[in-house]
């Protein structure tokens, strides 16, 4: 793809994204998913999305092209919902403001001093087994399910989530889940859920992929 633009004497003038929408588990928490159940496949340990653990919530991002800086690596935690926010600032178009997260240019500007500044991030609704949430405050991290178990770890010590603290630190957690339900508040006041017509082609894709029943 690179070639191809660099062929047309596009390479200079694209931005280009790379990201995923999830990460796979290769028996990173396969004990600890099967004690706390609740996938009606009976998949534990492997592929994705019946977990909110960090081997399938962190993804890859990255940013090339003009304007951003060569080789850069930012350390502060961000989300995916900061992805379109950032394409547009660095276009020079502005975002709607039905648009969430915020611009990360601050952090990939050849022009700008990098802005190290974490803030609470946000994940929800595993495909296969109760709804869970999640609510990264760093360096630590909170996971409620549906069958109201809770979790909690320090990831900055414990980065491969082996040590759930939630009996050790019960206000600490009671404090994470108060924050994690008052985001949950917010986030409910400020959706309007509406519905969006699709094509037949769209339906018959999204239906391929799993999306839709």
């Amino acid at each position: 793809l690179y070639r191809g633009l660099e062929e047309m004497g596009l390479a200079e003038s694209t931005l280009i994204v790379i990201t995923s929408d999830h990460g796979e588990e290769f028996w990173d928490h396969a004990e600890a998913e099967f004690e706390l159940g609740g996938d009606p496949r009976g998949i534990y340990g492997i592929a994705h999305g019946h977990s909110m653990f960090q081997e399938q919530l962190r993804v890859p991002l990255i940013f090339s092209g003009s304007p951003v800086a060569t080789g850069r690596q930012i350390d502060v935690p961000v989300s995916l919902v900061d992805v379109a926010p950032t394409v547009l600032d660095l276009l020079a178009e502005p975002a709607p403001d039905s648009v969430s997260g915020r611009s990360l240019r601050p952090h990939l500007d050849r022009r700008q001093t990098p802005v190290q500044e974490a803030r609470p991030l946000y994940s929800e609704s595993p495909a296969y087994g109760p709804e869970s949430w999640s609510l990264v405050v760093w360096p630590f991290k909170v996971i409620l399910r549906g069958d109201e178990k809770a979790l909690l770890f320090n990831l900055e010590q414990d980065p491969l989530e082996q040590q759930d603290l939630s009996a050790l630190e019960p206000e600490r957690l009671a404090t994470m889940l108060d924050r994690l339900r008052a985001f949950q508040g917010r986030l409910q006041a400020s959706d309007p859920s509406t519905k969006m017509d699709i094509d037949e082609e769209t339906q018959e894709q999204l239906e391929s992929l799993g999306y839709l029943e």
